[in-house]
Protein backbone atom coordinates (compact mmCIF):
# COMPACT_ATOMS: atom_id res chain seq x y z
CA UNK A 1 0.00 0.00 0.00
CA UNK A 2 1.36 3.45 -0.92
CA UNK A 3 2.09 6.13 1.70
CA UNK A 4 -0.89 8.19 0.56
CA UNK A 5 -3.23 5.23 0.88
CA UNK A 6 -1.86 4.41 4.34
CA UNK A 7 -2.82 7.94 5.41
CA UNK A 8 -6.21 7.85 3.67
CA UNK A 9 -7.15 4.47 5.13
CA UNK A 10 -5.87 5.31 8.60
CA UNK A 11 -3.00 2.85 8.95
CA UNK A 12 -2.38 3.39 12.70
CA UNK A 13 1.19 2.08 12.75
CA UNK A 14 2.20 4.20 9.78
CA UNK A 15 0.53 7.33 11.18
CA UNK A 16 2.28 6.93 14.55
CA UNK A 17 5.63 6.50 12.82
CA UNK A 18 4.99 9.58 10.70
CA UNK A 19 3.98 11.57 13.78
CA UNK A 20 7.23 10.64 15.55
CA UNK A 21 9.27 11.76 12.54
CA UNK A 22 7.46 15.11 12.36
CA UNK A 23 7.92 15.73 16.08
CA UNK A 24 11.65 15.07 15.84
CA UNK A 25 12.02 17.60 13.00
CA UNK A 26 9.91 20.23 14.80
CA UNK A 27 11.76 19.86 18.11
CA UNK A 28 15.11 20.07 16.35
CA UNK A 29 14.08 23.28 14.58
CA UNK A 30 12.65 24.82 17.76
CA UNK A 31 15.90 24.21 19.61
CA UNK A 32 17.80 25.89 16.77
CA UNK A 33 15.42 28.86 16.71
CA UNK A 34 15.80 29.26 20.48
CA UNK A 35 19.32 30.53 19.88
CA UNK A 36 18.11 33.40 17.70
CA UNK A 37 15.96 36.46 18.35
CA UNK A 38 12.63 36.63 16.55
CA UNK A 39 11.01 40.03 17.01
CA UNK A 40 9.83 40.47 20.57
CA UNK A 41 10.02 36.76 21.39
CA UNK A 42 12.33 33.77 21.18
CA UNK A 43 11.49 30.09 20.98
CA UNK A 44 12.74 27.98 23.89
CA UNK A 45 12.10 24.26 23.43
CA UNK A 46 8.37 24.19 22.66
CA UNK A 47 7.25 27.49 24.23
CA UNK A 48 7.67 31.22 23.62
CA UNK A 49 9.60 33.35 26.08
CA UNK A 50 9.99 37.13 26.11
CA UNK A 51 13.09 38.44 24.32
CA UNK A 52 15.04 41.64 25.09
CA UNK A 53 13.27 44.74 23.76
CA UNK A 54 14.93 46.50 20.81
CA UNK A 55 16.15 50.10 21.16
CA UNK A 56 13.54 52.81 20.65
CA UNK A 57 13.22 55.23 17.76
CA UNK A 58 13.21 58.73 19.26
CA UNK A 59 12.57 62.28 18.14
CA UNK A 60 15.56 64.25 19.41
CA UNK A 61 14.82 67.94 19.91
CA UNK A 62 17.49 70.53 20.65
CA UNK A 63 18.48 74.19 20.43
CA UNK A 64 21.69 75.64 19.03
CA UNK A 65 21.14 79.40 19.19
CA UNK A 66 23.77 80.10 21.86
CA UNK A 67 27.04 78.63 23.09
CA UNK A 68 25.30 77.14 26.14
CA UNK A 69 22.57 75.50 24.04
CA UNK A 70 25.11 74.18 21.55
CA UNK A 71 27.30 72.70 24.29
CA UNK A 72 24.27 70.99 25.86
CA UNK A 73 23.18 69.68 22.47
CA UNK A 74 26.60 68.20 21.65
CA UNK A 75 26.99 66.57 25.06
CA UNK A 76 23.45 65.21 24.83
CA UNK A 77 24.01 63.71 21.39
CA UNK A 78 27.12 61.90 22.57
CA UNK A 79 25.22 60.51 25.57
CA UNK A 80 22.35 59.33 23.36
CA UNK A 81 24.75 57.60 20.99
CA UNK A 82 26.24 55.78 23.99
CA UNK A 83 22.81 54.71 25.27
CA UNK A 84 21.94 51.16 24.10
CA UNK A 85 18.21 51.71 24.65
CA UNK A 86 18.04 54.31 21.85
CA UNK A 87 18.58 53.63 18.15
CA UNK A 88 20.58 56.60 16.91
CA UNK A 89 20.47 55.27 13.34
CA UNK A 90 16.66 55.27 13.17
CA UNK A 91 15.90 58.19 15.47
CA UNK A 92 14.95 61.57 14.02
CA UNK A 93 17.48 64.32 14.74
CA UNK A 94 16.25 67.41 12.83
CA UNK A 95 19.70 68.85 12.08
CA UNK A 96 20.57 65.60 10.27
CA UNK A 97 17.58 66.03 7.93
CA UNK A 98 17.77 69.65 6.78
CA UNK A 99 15.85 70.49 3.63
CA UNK A 100 17.93 69.97 0.46
CA UNK A 101 20.97 69.56 2.70
CA UNK A 102 21.03 73.30 3.46
CA UNK A 103 22.85 73.70 6.77
CA UNK A 104 21.20 76.44 8.83
CA UNK A 105 24.31 76.74 11.02
CA UNK A 106 26.50 77.72 8.10
CA UNK A 107 23.77 79.58 6.21
CA UNK A 108 21.48 81.22 8.79
CA UNK A 109 19.87 83.35 6.09
CA UNK A 110 17.94 80.34 4.75
CA UNK A 111 15.68 80.55 7.80
CA UNK A 112 13.97 83.46 6.01
CA UNK A 113 13.22 81.32 2.95
CA UNK A 114 9.50 80.39 2.90
CA UNK A 115 10.01 77.07 1.11
CA UNK A 116 12.71 76.06 3.59
CA UNK A 117 10.50 77.08 6.53
CA UNK A 118 7.54 74.95 5.41
CA UNK A 119 9.71 71.97 4.45
CA UNK A 120 11.50 72.11 7.81
CA UNK A 121 8.36 72.20 9.96
CA UNK A 122 6.81 69.38 7.91
CA UNK A 123 9.95 67.27 8.27
CA UNK A 124 9.95 67.80 12.03
CA UNK A 125 6.26 66.98 12.27
CA UNK A 126 6.71 63.75 10.30
CA UNK A 127 9.71 62.92 12.48
CA UNK A 128 7.54 63.22 15.57
CA UNK A 129 4.81 61.06 14.04
CA UNK A 130 7.22 58.30 13.08
CA UNK A 131 9.02 58.19 16.44
CA UNK A 132 8.09 56.25 19.56
CA UNK A 133 8.88 59.05 22.03
CA UNK A 134 10.69 62.37 22.34
CA UNK A 135 14.02 63.29 23.92
CA UNK A 136 14.37 67.05 24.45
CA UNK A 137 17.82 68.50 25.11
CA UNK A 138 16.55 71.60 26.89
CA UNK A 139 18.23 74.52 28.69
CA UNK A 140 15.88 76.08 31.30
CA UNK A 141 17.86 79.33 31.53
CA UNK A 142 17.55 79.78 27.75
CA UNK A 143 14.06 78.47 26.84
CA UNK A 144 13.25 77.80 23.19
CA UNK A 145 9.74 78.31 21.75
CA UNK A 146 10.40 75.71 19.05
CA UNK A 147 11.19 73.01 21.57
CA UNK A 148 8.12 73.95 23.60
CA UNK A 149 6.03 73.42 20.43
CA UNK A 150 7.68 70.02 19.87
CA UNK A 151 6.94 68.97 23.46
CA UNK A 152 3.31 69.99 23.09
CA UNK A 153 3.06 68.15 19.79
CA UNK A 154 4.46 64.97 21.32
CA UNK A 155 1.93 65.22 24.17
CA UNK A 156 -0.95 65.82 21.74
CA UNK A 157 0.20 62.79 19.73
CA UNK A 158 -0.02 60.61 22.83
CA UNK A 159 3.74 60.09 22.97
CA UNK A 160 6.06 60.25 25.94
CA UNK A 161 8.57 63.08 26.24
CA UNK A 162 11.73 62.99 28.34
CA UNK A 163 13.30 66.41 28.95
CA UNK A 164 17.06 66.47 29.54
CA UNK A 165 18.46 69.52 31.34
CA UNK A 166 22.06 70.47 32.27
CA UNK A 167 23.15 69.33 35.72
CA UNK A 168 24.29 72.83 36.66
CA UNK A 169 21.29 74.81 35.34
CA UNK A 170 19.27 75.86 38.39
CA UNK A 171 16.77 78.12 36.63
CA UNK A 172 13.08 77.32 37.18
CA UNK A 173 11.16 75.51 34.44
CA UNK A 174 8.00 76.75 32.83
CA UNK A 175 4.99 74.94 34.33
CA UNK A 176 3.95 73.48 30.96
CA UNK A 177 7.41 72.02 30.37
CA UNK A 178 7.83 70.76 33.93
CA UNK A 179 4.38 69.16 34.27
CA UNK A 180 3.29 68.66 30.67
CA UNK A 181 6.05 66.17 29.84
CA UNK A 182 6.65 62.62 31.05
CA UNK A 183 9.74 63.26 33.17
CA UNK A 184 12.76 65.53 33.60
CA UNK A 185 16.26 64.05 33.89
CA UNK A 186 19.77 65.46 34.21
CA UNK A 187 22.34 65.27 31.42
CA UNK A 188 24.50 63.00 33.60
CA UNK A 189 21.67 60.42 33.62
CA UNK A 190 21.13 60.39 29.86
CA UNK A 191 23.68 57.76 28.77
CA UNK A 192 22.25 55.12 31.13
CA UNK A 193 18.55 56.05 31.19
CA UNK A 194 16.34 53.20 29.90
CA UNK A 195 14.09 54.69 27.21
CA UNK A 196 12.44 51.32 26.60
CA UNK A 197 10.53 51.70 29.86
CA UNK A 198 9.82 55.34 30.69
CA UNK A 199 7.76 55.99 33.83
CA UNK A 200 6.03 59.30 34.51
CA UNK A 201 7.53 61.32 37.35
CA UNK A 202 6.81 64.60 39.15
CA UNK A 203 9.36 67.38 38.71
CA UNK A 204 10.65 68.49 42.12
CA UNK A 205 12.43 71.64 40.94
CA UNK A 206 11.17 75.20 40.91
CA UNK A 207 8.59 76.22 38.28
CA UNK A 208 7.05 79.48 37.09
Amino acid sequence: MSSINKVLYGDTDYLNTLKDKVNKVVNKNLKQISKEKDGDYMFSSTKLVEAPMPPVKAYIGCSWFSDKQTAHMKAGIEAIKANPSVSWEYSHYPLAHQYKGMDVNNNPEIMQDKEWQLATINSDFEGIKSSELGIMLYVPSEPDDGQAWEMGNLHASGKQCVVVIPDDDKEPLNLMVACGTTCIIKLSELATFDFRHVVADVYDGEVY
